[in-house]
């Protein structure tokens, strides 16, 4: 019983993803299968690559050195990240709002219970694979590399991407060479975030400014969690806490992070009034949690609808583009075989290995270790999705 509501509320991603999956494999013969991937090799982009690396040779080398530092400081932030996750979930036993454990447009993610929107979210995810592959292409072809090809790749709905460089002649250079081009994709990830933060606080929030009316908090509410089981409904309009007027989002988290777990609270929407037991916050078990994402929204002045919409959209876009860059940079910097965190990694242990088959061993304990990490964690991000 509890299916149908889920089929209804996401008809429309399971449409959409029913009908890539039906092109895909209708031009199944145009792909290179390499086991459960889909490869879809092309020259796209490959000259405007080699005029930008010719161009600003030696900026895009100083950009490449310079990430090789950025890239393993943010490995090791990755790595305790993925362990801090791993306690959270096995020792603390709190609750985390379930969702999807790939970022997939449509659905929630998992960890946020927030939804990736559908449009929106393949924008982003366009932009960031772009900017990333792209990325490793101008500063390999500014090390004068060889560019075999670029290309899309695919795991069912799954989208990815590629720039193909000649491995042979990558793995002959210095190993300097080879940091400074795998870690220029992450890195360009991480400066695409704070570029997407830029703009919305110093372009789309002054403009807003001028077309909005005074802001309100919409709330929306997580499954299981108390504000849902107490009848909240998302998109509801929080006006008051304890009898506490709430003008921001500043003033709501600081009212109710002083706020204990069991903790009788009052909440004041514009659809009444909701007496709410708080449960423990899953990040900190000290802290009152409700199980609510808010978001500030805003309503246009008279006559500035359409501008007040377009900058919305154009917030929001941005936003996901700043969230979902700073996570796919972080991710591959984590050294998981395939990633430029592991490739990085092998690397790093022929050098300080001199033995090319211990060397070897050391890299695959490393990945497997942290393959198996993510793997759990993914596992009981499904688990707790379906159940």
């Amino acid at each position: 019983m509890l299916l149908m509501p889920i089929l209804d509320e996401y008809k429309f991603t399971l449409i959409f993803y029913s009908i890539v999956i039906l092109i895909l494999f209708l031009n199944r013969k145009k792909f290179e299968i390499h086991g459960i991937l889909g490869f879809y090799k092309s020259k796209f982009g490959i000259n405007l690559i080699e005029k930008i690396a010719n161009k600003f040779r030696e900026w895009i080398k100083l950009f490449g050195y310079c990430g090789i530092g950025i890239g393993f400081i943010a490995m090791i932030i990755g790595a305790w990240n993925l362990f801090e996750s791993v306690w959270i979930l096995i020792f603390d036993k709190i609750e985390i709002p379930a969702g999807s454990p790939i970022v997939l447009p449509g659905v929630p993610l998992a960890g946020l219970g927030i939804v990736f929107p559908l449009v929106i979210g393949w924008i982003t995810i366009i932009t960031v694979m772009i900017v990333h592959e792209f990325s490793h292409g101008i500063v390999a072809k500014a090390h004068n590399l060889n560019i075999k090809s670029t290309g899309i790749a695919f795991f069912g709905p799954i989208l990815g991407a590629f720039v193909e460089l000649d491995e042979k002649e990558l793995a002959k250079r210095s190993d300097i060479e080879q940091y400074s081009i795998m870690s220029a994709g992450p890195v360009s990830n991480f400066v695409l975030s704070l570029f997407a933060i830029a703009i919305i606080f110093l372009i789309i929030s002054p403009l807003s400014g001028l077309v909005s009316a005074d802001p309100f908090l919409e709330v929306s509410t997580h499954t299981g969690f108390p504000a849902y089981d107490a009848g909240i409904e998302n998109g509801s309009i929080i006006m008051k806490v304890n009898d506490q007027n709430i003008t921001n989002t500043n003033v709501l988290v600081n009212t109710l992070n002083q706020m204990s777990p069991g903790e009788m609270v009052k909440i004041t929407t514009d659809k009444g009034e909701f007496d709410i037991n708080m449960t423990s916050h899953p990040n900190n078990p000290d802290i009152g949690y409700l199980g609510i994402f808010i978001s500030q929204k805003t309503l246009p002045k008279e006559g500035y609808s359409i501008h007040h919409e377009i900058l919305s959209w154009f917030n929001e876009l941005f936003y996901w583009i700043g969230l979902i860059s700073f996570l796919v940079g972080l991710f591959n910097v984590l050294p998981l075989f395939i990633t430029d965190g592991g490739r990085m990694v092998k690397v790093a242990s022929e050098k300080l290995v001199k033995d090319k088959k211990k060397a070897l061993t050391v890299w695959k304990n490393i990945n497997f270790a942290f393959l198996f990490i993510v793997l759990m964690i993914v596992l009981v991000m499904i688990m707790k999705m379906f159940i």
